[in-house]
């Protein structure tokens, strides 16, 4: 039952993130994302910060994978899913190459309040731009074709509110090649081909290199998005073997794309950037550098991130999000050891820092209660509060005071929560039980 005071709380919250609310460019004719400053914004015009994970469905279990994306990914909070998907050269199964697949996905995406990146898998790791159909490739002008079907154009059109269409996964020349203008060219025409159709989503373009050429980005994604008449363009790099962090070293064949110092040249762009695949260490990857660095340079250089991914096979622990092979999520211990820091990281996790894109309707109300699980006491109290309840532990809370203003954040370890350091007055504890907010009030007397 929803209470005054969680009206209250929301409605603070709703003003507070309201107040903020950036006018759409007027070179910008499209109803869904925009980018200006810089900086992506949602419909409202609200700034939003991707975090998020890959959705794979071109290789695992069908009935598996589209359960993760209607009930399971949502659970961790994060707001955005990449969307894993097969064209017409696809040849390991069928769940995502057509049209009505792919709008499928993207509408169970947005049922579960995850905003849809919608890929196409086929150009993975090519570099050319006309390139046949055929076994599970195919270049980038067929995959723009693809994307000009015009089931495809009406899909994009009607979810434009929702749907960033991220062109083609990884394709572009090789790191080390010597002449990428095809890059540029290929992009250039991509980009006016979709516009032309009457594409206005925001657009998310891989770097070259197997997604992992950072120089592709530097030189050449302020010239795409200039060129886009919508100037709606999104620029993502992906890391694994080719990148490392300053704790580590060199193997003899790692080119110096080190994530302290190139990470911010990337934030550096009129072109906004996000990091779009990023796996973690482990025995039997290539990874070397620290993903935990990775993500603290993400975030100080407010850099969004989608990781690799919420699962992706059997035998690959380090791209998992959850450990379980029928991709359930059902307690914080079945999270892998990446899991566990992109969701319950008190500092950078996707429970603590990420924010529901405000084109839901259930952004200010979705922690509207029902009866509450647990108990707290005393009420009032002048410092600890104790809790009771089953199932409380390992979940995560905030403290809120009445404008909505979180003073504390943490995982539960024990039945205790210390708010003896609070100023008196109304406060609300939340706290995630059974991957619903329960919100209680709390009254702080006197120190």
């Amino acid at each position: 039952m929803k209470t005054i005071s969680t009206i209250l709380v929301l409605q603070f919250a709703f003003s507070s993130i309201y107040s903020q609310t950036e006018s759409r460019p007027i070179y910008n004719t499209g109803e869904g994302f925009f980018v200006k400053s810089g900086k992506i914004f949602d419909a409202n015009g609200i700034e939003f910060t991707p975090y998020g994970t890959n959705s794979v469905h071109i290789w695992l279990n069908e009935v598996a994978s589209k359960n993760a994306l209607q009930n399971e990914i949502s659970k961790t909070r994060m707001n955005t899913v990449r969307l894993v998907t097969a064209g017409e050269s696809w040849t390991w199964n069928n769940q995502s190459d057509t049209p009505a697949k792919k709008k499928v996905l993207a509408e169970s995406a947005i049922n579960s309040f995850l905003i849809p990146m919608l890929e196409l898998h086929d150009g993975t790791c090519l570099y050319e731009i006309d390139r046949s159909a055929s076994d599970g490739k195919m270049g980038l002008k067929q995959i723009v074709d693809h994307w000009l079907l015009p089931e495809n154009i009406a899909m994009l059109n009607d979810l434009e509110e929702y749907l960033m269409l991220n062109i083609a996964n990884e394709w572009g020349p090789d790191y080390n090649a010597t002449n990428k203008t095809d890059y540029l060219t290929g992009y250039k025409d991509a980009i006016t081909r979709l516009r032309n159709a009457g594409i206005e989503n925001l657009l998310v373009i891989d770097a070259g290199g197997c997604g992992q050429d950072p120089n592709t980005l530097l030189n050449y994604a302020d010239q795409l998005l200039a060129h886009d008449p919508q100037h709606n363009i999104v620029v993502s790099i992906h890391l694994y073997g080719l990148w490392r962090t300053k704790n580590k070293t060199f193997t003899n064949w790692t080119p110096p794309y080190v994530v302290e110092d190139i990470i911010p040249q990337l934030a550096a762009l009129e072109t906004p950037v996000i990091v779009g695949e990023f796996g973690w260490t482990g025995a039997g990857t290539s990874i070397n550098f620290d993903p935990k660095i990775l993500i603290q340079t993400c975030f100080e250089n407010q850099l969004g991130w989608l990781f690799w991914a919420w699962y992706s096979n059997d035998n690959e622990p380090f791209f998992n999000t959850t450990t379980r092979p029928d991709l359930k999520y059902t307690s914080y211990q079945e999270l892998s050891e990446a899991g566990k820091f992109l969701v319950g990281d008190i500092a950078y996790g996707s429970n603590f820092i990420s924010k529901r894109a405000t084109v839901f309707p259930e952004y200010v109300t979705a922690i509207e209660m029902s009866e509450p699980k647990i108990q707290l006491q005393p009420i009032p109290t002048s410092g600890m509060l104790l809790l009771s309840g089953e199932g409380i532990h390992n979940n995560y809370y905030e403290v809120l005071d009445t404008t909505g203003r979180i003073c504390r954040r943490g995982v539960i370890a024990t039945n205790e929560i210390n708010i003896s350091d609070l100023a008196s007055g109304l406060y609300f504890l939340k706290i995630l039980i059974d991957q619903k907010y329960e919100l209680l009030k709390i009254i702080k007397s006197g120190r």
